[in-house]
């Protein structure tokens, strides 16, 4: 519980580019592409379902299922980038 106070990774699924690594998150390599491509269209001012449609076109998929939502979207955003959320 220390660890959860200080602001550490304690459990869970990590978000969208990231994993879990020692007890840490970390960058996800495999999901780097997603997470670039998704806070460059942001910052061009793409819509979080123009987003959707593109990473879709561009066969990316998600981790759990077989559409792009644009809650996740906005997550990655989030996680990732101030990209004008």
């Amino acid at each position: 519980m220390i660890k959860a106070a200080r602001g550490g990774y304690v459990g869970g699924q990590p978000g969208y580019g990231q994993q879990a690594s020692d007890s840490e998150l970390v960058d996800n390599p495999d999901e780097a592409e997603v997470v670039e491509m998704v806070t460059r269209l942001r910052r061009s001012g793409a819509s979080f379902r123009a987003i959707c449609q593109a990473l879709t076109e561009a066969g990316l998929r998600p981790r759990r299922t077989e559409t792009w939502h644009p809650m996740v979207v906005r997550s990655i955003v989030q996680r990732h980038g101030d990209a004008g959320s």
